[in-house]
């Protein structure tokens, strides 16, 4: 961690942002949130440490930003694969697919078994995830609604204890595939995320799915609903990163 800075060339604010995220996120994993300094990032990303406070506050704004770009690029995957193929949007899909993408993501993964090894007091949840997993329980419970109304769930489930459900049954596969399996093994990742995917389709899902017209048009919905979700996320996370650059 010594060393003088080496200057790399800035197109725009907007690259230097996403190159100061990538070494955050690399320094984060490998060392942990207690060893990794402002200095230790702005020397890996080529910028004097001002700089960095130019885009954040502090190194928990910093990382914070590195959760959230974590959290958002999930909601990507979903919203892509919801594009290729409106049969992802059932309740049993996303779930796996969601699962297969905290796995991918080891800083993600840390957040979500709250490893305070890797992310220090941010395990707890920090100010931006706490607010950013407030909204989204929102826009789930939107989904849930649309899932029902094309008939993709059980008449019977209540959303409020499928979201408890699903979200118990993620966390503990999470953990026991950190504590018990090969991390990067990405067999053992999809066979968790197969196990959750039969779980829910047997515990929520109907026997039969509706007409694909339906499938469609659910998809459609959800598409446009997450989709909004991601946008409006994106604008506050670009904007809290460039919010000092314009002051």
């Amino acid at each position: 961690m010594t060393g003088g800075v080496v200057p790399i060339p800035d197109d725009n604010a907007e690259a230097r942002v996403r190159r100061t995220l990538d070494c955050a996120a690399v320094l984060l994993e490998r060392w942990g949130y207690k060893r990794v300094t402002v200095e230790d990032i702005a020397r890996r990303a080529g910028i004097g440490k001002g700089t960095v406070y130019l885009h954040w506050k502090t190194k928990d704004d910093l990382f914070s930003a590195v959760l959230m770009r974590d959290a958002l690029s999930v909601m990507a995957e979903v919203i892509g694969a919801l594009r290729a193929d409106p049969a992802e949007v059932r309740l049993s899909a996303i779930g796996r697919r969601q699962l297969l993408a905290v796995m991918a993501k080891p800083l993600y993964r840390a957040f979500y078994v709250r490893d305070r090894d890797v992310l220090g007091k941010l395990a707890g949840g920090c100010l931006a995830l706490r607010a950013y997993y407030d909204n989204i329980r929102r826009v789930y419970e939107n989904y849930f609604t649309i899932l029902a109304q094309a008939e993709l769930v059980r008449r019977d489930c209540e959303c409020a204890l499928v979201m408890s459900a699903m979200d118990a049954m993620a966390t503990g596969l999470v953990m026991q595939w950190t504590d018990g399996l090969d991390p990067t093994s990405p067999a053992a990742a999809r066979t968790a995320g197969d196990v959750l995917a039969n779980t829910i389709t047997r515990a929520f899902e109907p026997e039969e799915l509706p007409p694909r017209g339906a499938v469609d048009e659910a998809a459609r919905q959800v598409i446009e609903l997450f989709n909004d979700f991601f946008d409006r996320q994106v604008a506050m996370l670009s904007a809290s990163s460039t919010r000092s650059t314009s002051q």
